[in-house]
């Protein structure tokens, strides 16, 4: 294969691998930004409008019904971890996959340059055997003949030798031409092996991306389904509550914040008293979004934002600090040991979604969620600073 085609396939798989990544991406976006999700096949028990209406007026069966409809969303929520965590393990599966056959395909034509190589240089020799067994078998006779009839001894004795260094290139050449030969053979025996695993290897990619692909379009049939159904059950406890829906969506959000921000603090606490290092793994297995910014670029955005807020250069000065020592400003950034991601480790990574449905992607909306967190819970990033360079999280 040429280089130009190898270069035109590894740009094809990973046009692929980004469109793949692009979509669960996407998906995963949605699932976790709007909580929408698959209704489960045994759905809690959903109110109607009527049940809803004839409610009103009567404070035990508004209790009730808002417990209704209150449970019902809970389980939608429930339902939507777990369709992430199966979309995430998929886009996982595929992306391992992928690199196997990648590196199954560089092996592959590793092994197809040396057999390619190995088989000139057994042509070369075979060539250069053949022409020294040649010279050998034309100067033979005459020299053989020169020794019967010579009368100078010191003449035979020349061509005597003549022969023999004739004979030991021959001999050499020969030895050079077998020794090639096994090389070859043994380089043809491990390229047959490897193409047999790259070809499998493939056929396990292919199959883990149309799983992927399956699980992303029954996800989208899924997520439409659930919206309107979420949608609706906050209509429904707005009526109830004699409030809007956006308002009702808004107050359990902030339940919801407050009881990921406890559990964070937890998780954090019993990280830092095990001595759990808080070094990130950058993220590479997936494309960056639109709102992708470079480390350099997304502390220039953070300034203007803090600058926004009224905050002074110092402030400024100890969110870079922060950030540094969390993700280095990267917004893929991905601490294995405890989950937390982006460039305020937000853990988990999903509370971001408050702040936008593109959060695993725009160092903008990392951003902005991360400097209301830390408005929230230490009034300004030097507050968070302190308390990071106290007990080593924030």
């Amino acid at each position: 294969m040429t280089d130009r085609g190898r270069a035109e396939r590894g740009r094809h798989r990973a046009q692929r691998h980004d469109l793949v990544v692009a979509r669960m991406l996407a998906v995963l976006a949605v699932v976790l930004g709007s909580m929408a999700i698959a209704i489960p096949a045994q759905a809690a028990d959903y109110p109607t409008w009527d049940e809803v209406q004839a409610a009103k007026g009567n404070a035990a069966a508004v209790a009730a019904q808002a417990s209704k409809i209150t449970a019902a969303l809970d389980e939608l929520q429930a339902t939507a971890a777990d369709l992430a965590d199966e979309a995430l393990a998929k886009a996982g599966e595929y992306e391992e996959a992928r690199s196997s056959a990648e590196a199954a395909q560089e092996s592959a034509d590793q092994l197809q340059t040396q057999v390619d190589e190995a088989t000139a240089e057994v042509a070369t020799s075979r060539k250069r055997a053949g022409v020294t067994a040649s010279q050998l078998s034309r100067s033979a006779n005459p020299t053989l003949d020169l020794w019967l009839s010579a009368s100078d001894a010191g003449s035979t004795l020349y061509q005597l030798g003549t022969l023999s260094r004739l004979g030991d290139v021959s001999a050499s050449a020969m030895a050079e031409a077998e020794r090639a030969e096994k090389q070859l053979s043994s380089l043809t025996a491990q390229a047959t092996v490897a193409e047999e695993e790259r070809a499998k290897l493939a056929a396990a990619a292919q199959s883990s991306l149309e799983s992927a692909n399956a699980a992303q379009s029954a996800a989208d049939a899924k997520v439409a389904e659930a919206q309107t159904q979420s949608d609706t059950l906050y209509a429904q406890l707005a009526s109830l509550n004699n409030t809007t829906a956006q308002l009702e969506s808004q107050y359990r959000a902030g339940q919801e914040a407050a009881a990921a921000y406890a559990a964070a603090q937890e998780a954090a606490r019993k990280a830092a008293a095990a001595n759990t290092s808080a070094t990130t793994t950058p993220v590479t297995t997936v494309s960056g979004g639109s709102g992708s910014l470079s480390p350099a670029d997304a502390r220039a955005y953070a300034a203007d934002v803090v600058s926004s807020r009224g905050w002074d250069t110092s402030q400024y000065n100890c969110l870079v600090s922060l950030w540094n020592r969390e993700s280095g400003w990267r917004w893929n950034a991905y601490n294995a040991s405890s989950g937390a991601y982006g460039i305020p480790q937000s853990l988990p990574g999903s509370k971001m979604a408050s702040a936008g449905s593109d959060w695993q992607t725009s160092s903008a909306t990392q951003i902005t969620w991360g400097l209301s967190y830390i408005t929230s819970r230490y009034g300004n990033p030097c507050g968070a600073w302190a308390h990071s360079e106290s007990v080593g999280w924030y």
